[in-house]
């Protein structure tokens, strides 16, 4: 099951790479009227290009045509403690092909690289399809494979999550947390 963000990303993903694989089809034809295909090799590079393009789009459509649903659970917005964990790799049938378990309290909200110190950027992939979606399971698109986390709010002691960090930035997430600068 998708939810409708994912969805939404699937859409855009796909726009783009018909675009992408328009494009490859181009460069593959001008390539091809250089002359004997055996010894081409800007056709055979172009081939290659336009392959895993396609290869990449049926893929995204396949996932698409999964059932959509809305995760379970509360709201996600900027400034709540989320526990994220994990799963491991996935498929693109969604099976999980690396398994994993690697658990993290992130505070979300800061723009920003991915992860800094403690805080999930709502402008990092896993950010951009959590913002306003639900507590569930997300997959963050690399390649041929998926990263799948479980994403909660996390409902333990704040305490316990700020005193990872020091002074001076325990006073810039208490901020956060209490919705300013977000």
């Amino acid at each position: 099951m998708i939810s409708p963000i994912m969805r939404k990303k699937l859409q855009t993903d796909i726009v783009e790479l018909e675009k992408e694989l328009e494009a490859s089809a181009k460069q593959m034809e001008e390539a091809a009227s250089y002359g004997d295909l055996r010894e081409n090799e800007p056709f055979h590079i172009a081939k290659a290009k336009f392959v895993q393009l396609s290869e990449e789009l049926a893929d995204k459509m396949a996932h698409l045509d999964g059932p959509v649903g809305i995760p379970v659970g509360s709201t996600i917005v900027p400034g709540k403690l989320l526990h994220i964990t994990f799963l491991g790799l996935q498929d693109a049938n969604g099976k999980i092909i690396e398994p994993a378990r690697e658990e993290m309290i992130l505070l979300f909200g800061e723009d920003g690289d991915p992860v800094v110190q403690g805080i999930l950027s709502v402008g990092c992939d896993l950010g951009r399809l959590i913002n306003n979606g639900r507590e569930g399971q997300y997959a963050v698109s690399a390649g041929n494979v998926s990263r799948l986390y479980d994403v909660k709010i996390y409902g333990g002691d704040t305490e316990v999550y700020l005193q990872r960090y020091p002074a001076s930035r325990k006073k810039k997430i208490e901020a956060l947390l209490r919705g300013e600068g977000l």
